[in-house]
């Protein structure tokens, strides 16, 4: 019998040696050494990306609002806010501005660096977007990682997490350049810290951060509206606790008044739009979103299971599938175990919400998990473009997956670590490891295009049955690859969507004056990156000019090697 848990204690070692053993210092200074060499990376990288679909018209909106702010405060002086305008970007009034019920919170700050540092070259603007969404991604992975310490009081467990948020091909991807979305999904990560440490502490001050936290997510994206409710909810079950405890339910009532109260400030105070005219503004704008795509003459058809369907009408499993396609299996697989064993525990134990604050903080990720999904498939949502509105609940979906580790490790039979399991144990950290390592390697491979991975899930002819580069990113590396062939001092092109012209304004000022877009029929050079129904089409058939390939981006799988991007000889 002692030899036989000696067995078990040596083997135990491995897994342990992985998760918890190295000391107190070892573990600080691998964090140190992750987030270091994460922003150190994020420095050298930033850069590779091309601008995608939507961020002109976003630092559009970001303009239009900071000048409707400059108008109403005169923080500078007319002629200057002119000139700036004329050097960069022509500014509507917000009022008669097609977009101007949508969020500017960051957009703003944007638009304001613009003009305090003078950056009028269209490369350094873009650059410079791309740095701070960056940072935002950055800020984000550092508010997840102190939510993953305190739900498994463990370092290093806590980077096991950080690193598949980062190894997450398609989410790494969008940290670089998709504000749009990556500003969401850091926020749904504070505004879940926050509520956190808001049923620890229960404390004014923390009320109002986390207010503050859901506010600018709200003024960021309106789909945040769902995170009071949460809020709401969550500080209800601790009034049932307290009255059940018959405790006193004055700090409850004040901390509920402050966090309303701070909401609705912050959410007016940070969103221009709303300022002459909160209440009728404000539901226009949510009205506007369940429109979106649906009673107006917006759509878009996408390309899903080899078939185009409307984004005003996808299918029920649209979202899951997505998921399902472009999340590392691994991943997947802990994400379920996770949920299905958070989900049964509350069930067995649904009293252990007022008793336990595990059971509490595993019904609050479930809700930011899947809540928000839940909802959207419900309500036939109009969505587009994968998964990318919903990224806010991958790290949430991530940290049932990390759940799942937790208590993998922690299974015993009869309070004994029996050899079985602890070989169990070794083999999935070791699968974990492998499928990190896998899709690490993936990803430098296919760099700057991550955000077009697939894993085996989707099949090996995925050009042909999914949505590829929908942002239009790979049209910088496009032109740059062109240019790199064709030496000419003007070169005519044209390309099959309007990421095509928008990412010249990434490429150098020479290099812009060389290019010109032209209708199709008198161009040198025609580009695209397959989208839309009739450019998928004239693809697949080889048909003019696809049947003369100039050059070509590829994107490799395990099961696949297909094509993003195009360059094609017209004439």
């Amino acid at each position: 019998m002692k030899r036989r848990c000696y067995t078990s204690v040596r083997v135990q070692c491995f897994l342990e040696g992985i998760l918890s053993s190295a000391s107190e210092h070892a573990q600080k200074t691998i964090v140190v050494a992750f987030f270091g060499s994460f922003f150190f990376l994020g420095i050298a990288i930033y850069g590779d990306y091309g601008i995608s679909w939507d961020e002109i018209y976003h630092r559009y909106m970001g303009a239009v609002s900071a000048f409707y702010i400059n108008a109403l405060f005169g923080l500078i002086p007319v002629e200057d806010v002119l000139g700036f305008a004329n050097r960069t970007i022509p500014v509507p009034a917000l009022e008669g501005f097609e977009y101007k019920d949508y969020g500017v919170f960051f957009e703003v700050i944007l638009a304001g660096c613009e003009y305090l540092f003078d950056v009028t070259d269209s490369r350094q603007i873009y650059l410079f977007r791309h740095f701070v969404t960056f940072l935002v991604f950055l800020l984000g992975i550092i508010f997840f990682y102190l939510i993953s310490v305190k739900l498994f009081s463990s370092r290093i467990l806590a980077i096991v997490s950080c690193v598949m948020l980062v190894v997450s091909p398609r989410i790494f991807a969008h940290g670089f350049y998709d504000l749009k979305d990556i500003a969401p999904l850091t926020l749904a990560i504070t505004s879940l810290y926050t509520l956190i440490k808001l049923l620890e502490q229960r404390t004014l001050t923390m009320a109002m951060l986390h207010a503050l936290s859901i506010a600018l997510f709200i003024d960021t994206r309106v789909i945040g509206i769902f995170l009071p409710v949460v809020t709401i909810t969550f500080l209800g079950i601790e009034f049932f606790k307290a009255y059940l405890g018959r405790e006193s339910l004055k700090e409850l009532c004040w901390i509920c008044v402050v966090f309303v109260c701070c909401l609705l400030i912050f959410i007016y105070l940070f969103w221009p739009y709303l300022w002459e005219d909160p209440i009728h503004r404000f539901w226009g704008a949510l009205t506007n979103m369940s429109r979106y795509g649906g009673q107006n003459d917006f759509d878009v058809e996408m390309l899903y299971f080899g078939n185009f369907i409307s984004a005003r009408n996808v299918p029920w499993h649209y979202l899951p599938v997505w998921i399902g396609i472009t999340t590392p299996v691994v991943y997947l697989g802990l994400i379920v175990v996770g949920a299905f064993t958070v989900t049964i525990r509350l069930i067995r134990q649904p009293n252990s919400i007022l008793q336990k604050t595990e059971s509490k903080l595993g019904l609050l990720i479930l809700i930011y998990a899947f809540g928000p999904l839940v909802a959207v498939i419900v309500a036939s949502s109009t969505l587009l473009d994968g998964w990318r509105h919903m990224y806010f609940c991958y790290p949430a979906l991530l940290l049932l997956a990390v759940m799942s580790l937790s208590i993998v490790r922690e299974w015993t039979v009869n309070g004994v670590r029996l050899l079985t399991i602890v070989c169990v144990q070794n083999m999935i950290a070791i699968v974990l490891i492998s499928s990190i390592a896998i899709t690490a390697v993936n990803m430098y491979l296919n760099h700057p295009h991550q955000y077009a991975y697939f894993n085996i899930l989707a099949g090996n002819n995925i050009a042909k049955n999914w949505e590829l580069d929908y942002w239009g990113v790979s049209f910088r590396q496009g032109l740059e690859k062109l240019l790199a062939i064709d030496k000419s001092s003007h070169i005519s092109i044209s390309v099959s969507s309007e990421p095509g012209k928008t990412n010249l304004n990434i490429l150098e000022a020479k290099s812009r004056k060389n290019l010109t877009i032209v209708d199709e029929t008198n161009a040198k050079y025609h580009l695209s990156n397959y989208r839309f129904r009739r450019e998928y089409d004239r693809f697949h058939a080889g048909e003019p000019p696809y049947d003369n390939e100039v050059v070509s981006i590829s994107v490799r799988t395990i099961l696949d090697e297909f094509k993003i991007m195009g360059v094609y000889r017209v004439k």
